[in-house]
Formats: structure tokens, sequence, C-alpha cells
């Protein structure tokens, strides 16, 4: 970067940061996760909550996807590995300090392409919050979510909030066979070269092997900001995790693309939501009572589609009450029971949707401070660190079928650091002495 003409001062200590921060402006920070991890994730979300750094820009080492997701829930923008070529960190430096000379992010009083996905929930304001701090960065992101979600305009959303024009291009890899695939993306006509924003629908459909074409594209970068490879961004409906360890999703893809997720709630968890959208596209007013039960009562499988599909019934009735409504969704609003909880709408408590490899699907959870994450690591209180880390490498060995390798992926660390940790084999039990130290595992006894 020195090189490049870009301004650079080396910190190594997280007060003598803190206190430079506070004392003038840093435009930007590049965090080393590979050193002191938990100090300097206390040090980005310290930035973070203080507003001392305009940009973040998390620096994750081998093995450390799962690092690099916490530092993006806690406050960094973009990340990069330590392995991107020079050209790669420049770009992503460079763009930072633009982003940094624009001034502060805007907030969601401030609306901009994200407020294509509309509702008053905490968690879709969470997930305007994410696309608005990824939007302008350079990192792939993955869009997860079921049908109908709003997958598609969230993409739409990146691609107009990225730093840099061009296209949207879009390749759909569950329609296509592997060779059509191929052509697709790398062939004389393939959308994956030039400028602008690469889209990517069902990437776990993408056969394997162009798989690693794409990570390759992912971490490439050039000095020439018109040669620079599109930003890209992938979508799926499955659990990459059940398909990463089926064999169709490679375990770097994952690790890359779990770094900056962002999951589409369903609208059976967001009721509120989908009263408010229902009378906006209605456009007939205020909504009668039992009709906005019956609408906040259904558990909309189809999601958007079916829920715009109920509105447009209603506009071409010219009515709204509950007899002009679609007999399904009167039907599956009868049939439905829920808490008084689930149907008031609000989906749960606020929670970041921006997540890490390993994380479940939506109705299972979330990470983030106040979600059923936090809420499960409560009896834990009361054990000692090394008792949960055993505990944690112990089940997630048995979910993965005794498999160290997969094991590790999921946890976001090498194999061998598993080793050192006393794994002793396929059936996955945690010992309590240590391995060799050298990576290799420990001995049989």
């Amino acid at each position: 970067m020195t090189e490049a003409g870009l301004p650079v001062s080396v910190l190594r200590d997280e007060a003598e940061t803190l206190r430079r921060a506070r004392r003038e402006a840093v435009p930007v920070v590049l965090a080393d996760l590979g050193v002191a991890p938990a100090r300097m994730l206390r040090l980005i979300a310290a930035l973070t909550a203080e507003r001392r750094a305009a940009r973040i820009v998390a620096v994750w080492p081998e093995g450390g996807s799962g690092l690099a997701a916490t530092a993006m829930r806690v406050g960094a923008f973009d990340h990069l590995p330590r392995s991107a070529p020079p050209d790669r960190v420049r770009a992503v430096a460079r763009n930072a300090l633009a982003l940094a000379a624009a001034g502060p992010e805007p907030s969601d009083a401030e609306p901009g392409p994200e407020a294509a996905l509309s509702g008053p929930s905490e968690a879709m304001a969470a997930v305007r919050a994410s696309l608005r701090r990824l939007g302008p960065a350079l990192c792939p992101v993955l869009l997860r979510g079921e049908t109908g979600t709003g997958k598609r305009l969230a993409a739409d959303a990146l691609s107009r909030l990225a730093p840099r024009p061009g296209p949207l291009r879009e390749v759909d890899c569950a329609a296509l066979g592997s060779e059509a695939q191929d052509d697709a993306l790398f062939g004389p006509e393939g959308v994956a070269e030039g400028p602008g924003t690469l889209l990517l629908h069902e990437v776990c459909a993408l056969n394997v092997l162009l798989q690693s074409r794409l990570l390759r594209l992912m971490r490439a970068g050039a000095a020439d900001p018109e040669a620079t490879p599109p930003r890209v961004i992938c979508t799926t409906r499955q659990d990459p995790d059940v398909e990463m360890r089926e064999g169709r999703l490679r375990d770097e893809l994952r690790r890359m693309l779990g770094v900056a997720e962002v999951v589409l709630p369903p609208l059976r968890v967001r009721a509120t939501d989908a009263e408010v959208i229902a009378e906006r596209e209605a456009g007939l007013g205020p909504l009668p009572a039992e009709t906005a039960r019956a609408i906040r009562g259904h558990d909309w499988p189809g999601n958007l589609p079916e829920l715009l599909e109920t509105a447009r019934a209603l506009r071409r009735a010219g009515r709204t009450d509950p007899s002009a409504l679609p007999a399904a969704v009167l039907a599956g609003a009868a049939a439905t029971s829920r808490p008084a909880g689930a149907r008031a709408g609000a989906a749960g408590p606020a929670t970041d949707p921006v997540r890490g490899s390993g994380g479940a699907p939506w109705d299972e959870g979330l990470f983030g401070s106040k979600g059923p994450l936090a809420a499960r690591v409560g009896p834990l209180v009361g054990a000692t660190l090394a008792e949960v880390e055993t505990a944690l490498i112990e089940a997630t060995l048995a979910r993965c079928g005794g498999s160290v390798r997969r094991a590790a992926a999921m946890l976001g660390v090498r194999p061998s650091t598993l080793y050192r940790r006393g794994v002793t084999g396929r059936r996955g039990r945690v010992a309590t002495e240590r391995g060799t130290g050298d990576g290799s595992p420990p001995a049989a006894p």
C-alpha cells in the first residue's frame, strides 16, 4: 500500500490504537485477526461503538473465516483473507478510503435502494441496515432465504449501492447444466468478467469444479479499476452447511461466502409486515380488523409473491372485507394457532442478519446479542472456557459424523487446530491431553 501512495500507520497495541483514534480522525483501519484475535475483535467493537473509524476492514488468517464473520457482525464493513493478492488489498483499501472521505454511513431514516425490502419489523430494519453496510464493500455476499423472501431485491440493492457503477449480470445455476454454467460464466460471452456485479442464483447448484474458478475470481484483484473482476453476490434457499457436508458445496467457498451472509426472514415470522404490505399494495385504505387478523395469521408459504397476489385480489374486488380474501388465506389463517407473540409480528428480538458459517436456518435462530444464540448459552454460564470449547468441538464433530476436516470448516479453524486440542480421530472425542503441537494427530495411547 505504501508503494501505491496510500498513507499507512502500523499500530500494534489495542490501547494505543484507541488513543490514536480518539485523538485524531482515523478514516480506515485494517484489523489483523491473526494477531490476538480476541483483543482485535474488542478493538473493532470499540471503534464502531465510539464511531472512531469511518471504515474497518477485517484481515483474516487461513482457517479464520469464523473470526472474520464475527468481525463483520461487530462492525467491520469489508474483509480480506491474508492470502489476498496485493492488487486486491490495494483495491479494498482505496475503496474504504474513498467511502470514509464521503462521510458516515446512511441510516434507515435516509432510505436508499434497500428500502425496496419494506416492512416495519425490527427483523427487516436489521436486513436493510446490513445491506447499507455491505453494499459499498467489495467482499462477496451470500443471501439466504426461502423462495419469495426477497433475495433478488436484496441483490439489486447491493448492486445499486456498489462503489463502482456497472451492470447486474445474473446466472441461475439451478436452471443450467454444468456445460451451460461454464459457458454462461467463463465462455467467450461469459458474464464473469468486467466491472459491475455478478449475481449467482442458487450457488449450491453450481458445478463443484466451477466453484474453484469462482473462488479464484472472488480472491482476484487488479490495479486498474476497469479490469477489476465483478463483485460477487450469491443466493441460496438451501442450507449451505448441509450442502457442504454432502459434497455439493466446496468447503473453501462455503467459508468465503459465510463471512458476509444476510438472511431474509420469511413472512410467517413477521406478521405485521404482511399486514402493512398488503394494505399498501391493495391501495383501498385501512384494512378491517378481521381482514388484518386473517393476513397476520396466515403462514404465507409463498412469501412475498403470494402476499402481493392477495393484495391484487383485494384491489380487483374493490373491497377489503374478509370474504374478498383468497380461500387459501382464510383457510391457512383458520388452521394456524400460533402464540400471540408470533402473531404480533415483530419477528422476535432485533438481530443482525449478517452471519457467519455454521448458522442455523431463520426459525432456529440468528447470531446476535439478543437473539436465540445468546439465550442458548445461558445454561453454560459457570462452566470454564475450556469446558465450553471442548463441548462445542465434540458437538460439532458429532454433527459432522466425526470428520475432523468438516468440523474444522464449520468452526472456522484449520484441522491442525483441532488436532492440537486433542481430537483423536473420526469418532471425534476431545482428549484431555494436547496433541503433538505440529499439526499432526496425537499419538495413540
